[in-house]
């Protein structure tokens, strides 16, 4: 029974190890990469954006002000600590999405390495929207905002790849698509609300709510485009939805203050 247990707990803890080196730079001295391991890491994925999050919240909550500095350095960091992963599958679906081409051909299109007009255009368009948004929030909400948005980025891509179905027939994103459930689905949505509630109370529980409805969208958008999900859409699904929780959450929360009325 106790050989069991321990068995569950470590291959639990190198799931988490695989999801934080797969999600994040930070390293994992000794860890030695397992597909079984990658395949299980989904539960934490919310975990990780909870890390990263941290992260965010410690710069924001310690640094000075600075004017933009801060926010722009808030802007900034996420991607280093995720190595532009998810922007990179921004820009390719931006780029194969917008060209009104044939599946088979946008599929291409996510492949190619090179960057175009409309690729440039959305992550302008999302980083834009990210620091102006971070921008108008006060010294106390902007370190909570920007850490309610890595959870809620981490955790609607759970969401998305357990509604979603793979449509390559190889690749690396394949595996997170094996061992998947609606549980972890619901497991994820229910960080997001919680974490959302417990920073930023009704309206982070409100703007969470928007963001779950998102990610089901965004999985009935990519099928309807190319029949399903890319590594390349998952990291749209991601940079999408941590942009959208902070806008969404500033929204509401400037529509509920009293002195605009």
């Amino acid at each position: 029974m106790i050989a069991r247990i321990l068995a569950f707990a470590v291959n639990n803890f190198r799931a988490f190890l695989a999801a934080m080196t797969n999600l994040t730079v930070i390293p994992a001295p000794g860890y030695r990469f397992r597909e079984i391991d990658l395949e299980r890491s989904k539960p934490f994925f919310p975990v990780v954006g909870l890390l990263i999050g941290a992260i965010l919240y410690a710069v924001g909550r310690y640094l000075p002000t600075m004017g933009l500095v801060l926010p722009t350095l808030l802007v900034i960091l996420p991607v280093l600590l995720t190595r532009g992963f998810h922007l990179d599958g921004l820009a390719d679906t931006a780029d194969a999405f917008m060209s009104s081409r044939s599946r088979e051909r946008m599929l291409e299109i996510m492949r190619d390495s090179h960057i175009g007009t409309m690729g440039v255009f959305a992550m302008m368009a999302v980083l834009g929207t990210q620091f102006v948004t971070l921008a108008a929030l006060s010294k106390y909400y902007l370190p909570l905002t920007v850490m309610f948005g890595a959870v809620c980025g981490r955790s609607a891509i759970v969401i998305y790849i357990c509604l979603c179905r793979y449509v390559r027939p190889e690749g690396s994103g394949a595996l997170v698509f094996k061992r998947r459930s609606y549980l972890t689905a619901l497991w994820a949505g229910a960080f997001m609300l919680g974490t959302g509630y417990w920073l930023l109370e009704l309206p982070g529980l409100a703007a969470a709510g928007i963001t779950a409805v998102f990610a089901v969208v965004w999985n009935l958008y990519t099928r309807r485009k190319i029949g399903g999900a890319t590594g390349d859409t998952i990291g749209a699904c991601e940079i999408l939805s941590e942009t959208l929780a902070m806008l969404a959450f500033f929204i509401i929360h400037f529509l509920l203050r009293t002195d605009y009325f």
